[in-house]
């Protein structure tokens, strides 16, 4: 738990970094590929205070004009929450600026029109006639909001005991030190003192090249249960702010149960932290890790079907390897698609995936938990404000801030993913939940992926804080049971699909 007080404290008292855009691209490291910066606009709406609006509103039944009508209240609240928000919270020796990062008085009707597009306007399309369409509430939560159906059918538990189990954690958090308070090496031995080691894991040290040498935690599935051997490997990034978290010991019992439901070969590496280790250390340190699973899990693990992932932190650093492997692996690609004449990992993709290692890709699946994707800030971040659930809003800005200290940097697709060209990758899982801070960095991030011909999958799980199903309050809970059952179940799926003759024994 990073708001637990640690033994020591400091109060930051840094200048704020300009947040002036620069004019080219800076590049950090000699295995970055040069690619074109996207400047993305950045909207005061935000995909979630339309999902909120929408489980606010008494109604039972919605036509188009009413989710339309619905929608511009929604735009309108969040720029004005994130305006409230932003001059209540943030003292003047923050980094944050909500008048930089957006544009609260002119581009939410643009943003309004881009999310009734890509929101609204599907959900209808599927109704007999668009001119009479209506849909329920429940049905417009799980076709425009992607609420899971457990919500529903009571696996989830019920919302009101999920609020309780919030109220009661903010109360416990208040007036207790803020993460960007409290001493770094501190808090480290606080947290790594209460980890739970698993006795199956196996640490190995390998070398990366460029003399790098990675410390990795590895499960691997019991052949009593697996005898076929493995279905996969799922390359994790933890979570932590890119300051906090190892491999080893942090999610050692979530990743072990993983390594036995699923079958899968599970390895979390460690990567360098900030604030010692800034930018683009712990990315180039992910990226080691990719490149050595690539060239090794055969050998090594006996599988070469490869899935990737990050929570939180982790999810940015997954994402942002992803872009570079990609671009590794570009010329590969381009000579087997000319050899098949046809083939492009640009294309769309179909389920089950139609990546495979001669199309030049190993990576197969995305699992991005509560991820953070634009280092600038969504508008959900500054909407959430100092509100004690998990994580602040200010925490955010002071996570990005010691690992990007170069406001510059942040608009680069290494340190903010969503910023990069996000073709040609493979299918991906996103999970968040309402009352996380990051939920428009999911919510914004799949619509991209999607908009880049991408396969996609969103779940959103109503009342689930920052960490829900994985870790926090909400880790053991009914709700985070159900959130981590259903994550399991998706790349159960797939390995499924790819393998459907491969289960283990009763």
């Amino acid at each position: 738990r990073t708001q637990t007080p640690a033994p020591q404290t400091r109060v930051s008292t840094a200048e704020p970094p300009a947040l002036a855009p620069p004019t080219t691209q800076h590049h950090t490291s000699a295995r970055s590929v040069s690619k074109p910066l996207k400047q993305m606009p950045e909207f005061a709406f935000s995909p979630s205070s339309f999902i909120k609006a929408i489980d606010a509103s008494p109604a039972e039944t919605f036509d188009e004009a009413s989710v339309r009508a619905l929608l511009e209240h929604a735009a309108a609240a969040a720029a004005t929450a994130a305006d409230d928000s932003a001059d209540a919270a943030f003292s003047p020796d923050a980094a944050f600026s909500p008048d930089a990062a957006f544009n609260l008085d002119e581009e939410w009707a643009a943003a309004r029109d881009v999310a009734i597009t890509a929101f609204v306007r599907p959900g209808f399309a599927a109704s007999p006639s668009s001119t009479q369409a209506s849909l329920t509430k429940q049905q417009l939560q799980m076709a425009l909001c992607s609420c899971p159906e457990e919500v529903f059918d009571g696996r989830s538990g019920s919302r009101a005991a999920a609020q309780a189990v919030n109220a009661a954690e903010e109360a416990a958090a208040a007036g207790t030190p803020h993460i960007y308070v409290l001493d770094v090496a501190a808090t480290r031995a606080y947290l790594r003192a209460r980890y739970v080691h698993s006795p199956k894991r196996r640490d190995m040290r390998v070398d990366s090249g460029d003399s790098l040498t990675l410390n990795l935690a590895v499960w691997t599935p019991s052949t009593d249960k697996w005898s076929a051997g493995p279905r996969g490997l799922y390359l994790l990034f933890h979570g932590g702010g890119w300051i906090y978290g190892d491999g080893a010991g942090q999610n050692d019992e979530r990743l072990e149960a993983m390594c036995d439901e699923l079958g899968l070969v599970v390895v979390a590496p460690d990567y360098r932290k900030a604030p010692e280790h800034p930018f683009p250390a712990a990315l180039e340190d992910c990226e080691a890790a990719a490149a050595w699973v690539e060239a090794n899990a055969a050998a090594e693990f006996g599988t070469n079907t490869l899935i990737i992932g990050g929570d939180s932190a982790g999810g940015n650093l997954c994402a942002a390897v992803l872009l570079r492997r990609r671009d590794a692996h570009a010329a590969a690609r381009t000579a087997a698609a000319a050899a098949a004449t046809a083939a492009s990992a640009y294309l769309p993709v179909a389920y089950p995936p139609t990546f495979t290692a001669a199309a030049g890709f190993p990576w197969r699946l995305v699992n991005f938990v509560y991820g953070v994707f634009d280092l600038q800030g969504t508008p959900s971040v500054a909407a959430f404000g100092m509100r004690r659930l998990d994580e602040t809003a200010r925490d955010v800005q002071y996570f990005c801030d010691s690992y990007c200290p170069d406001a510059r940097l942040r608009l680069s697709p290494d340190a903010s993913p969503i910023r990069g060209d996000l073709a040609g990758l493979p299918p991906a899982v996103f999970t968040v939940g309402t009352e996380d801070a990051l939920i428009d960095d999911t919510l914004l991030m799949y619509s991209a992926w999607r908009a880049a011909g991408n396969q996609g999958w969103l779940d959103v799980w109503p009342d689930g804080p920052h960490g829900v199903g994985h870790y926090g309050v909400h880790a053991e809970t009914t709700l985070g049971a159900a959130c981590r059952a259903r994550v399991h179940r998706r790349i159960g799926r797939f390995l499924d699909d790819l393998a459907p003759d491969v289960h283990p024994k009763p």
